[in-house]
């Protein structure tokens, strides 16, 4: 008979992803296996390798605001007001996001697609976003439709590539700066 699992997986996961946010994707087991009072053994039983520990403690789940996108615009509500939660959402969806993005990819992790007849399966989320937000723009009617993978571009990159600076280069973030940050953007491209 199989012993009872001492540690939790939700906890074994969110255990290694801030061991790995703290010290890098080359930390050992060993430290996320001390932190929970365990062997690296019992970590290594359950997910195999330390590759499927990084993915699983790292690997952004899908943000809830690419369904809201793929339903498209409420009608009646205005765009702009729309467009404001959206981006507010996918702000604090990237501050977590990209870090574990960046050890996912200095870890040596395929984030690129995989083409299955023609058509991609299991795109990264960046580009399911990217198509998302795109279709919604159009839909919406607030931009030209020629123009809506531009502002797509525009409004996501930006998010990404601010908390690129955050991570990399220490700029600071605070509630007040990302809202008025993610307002700024929708009056860009509005």
């Amino acid at each position: 008979m199989a012993r009872p699992k001492q540690v939790s997986d939700e906890v074994l996961v969110a255990t290694a992803r801030r061991v790995f946010l703290e010290k890098g994707p080359q930390v050992s087991v060993g430290v996320i296996a001390k932190r929970l009072k365990v062997s690296p053994a019992s970590i290594f039983h359950r997910v195999r390798t330390k590759n499927n520990l990084l993915v699983m403690a790292l690997w952004p789940a899908d943000p809830p605001e690419l369904m809201q996108l793929q339903r498209g615009p409420i009608p009646d509500v205005p765009v702009d007001k729309q467009l404001v939660a959206i981006l507010t959402g996918l702000n604090s969806y990237f501050a977590t996001a990209v870090p574990a993005l960046f050890l996912l990819v200095s870890a040596g992790v395929r984030m690129r697609p995989t083409k299955v007849r023609g058509k991609s399966k299991d795109d990264p989320m960046q580009l399911r976003l990217r198509a998302a937000l795109t279709q919604w723009l159009a839909r919406s009617n607030s931009v030209p439709a020629a123009a809506a993978l531009a502002a797509a571009d525009t409004v996501l990159g930006a998010i990404e590539a601010r908390y690129m600076h955050v991570y990399l280069g220490g700029l600071r973030s605070t509630l007040a700066t990302d809202r008025k940050y993610v307002r700024d953007l929708v009056r860009l491209v509005l």
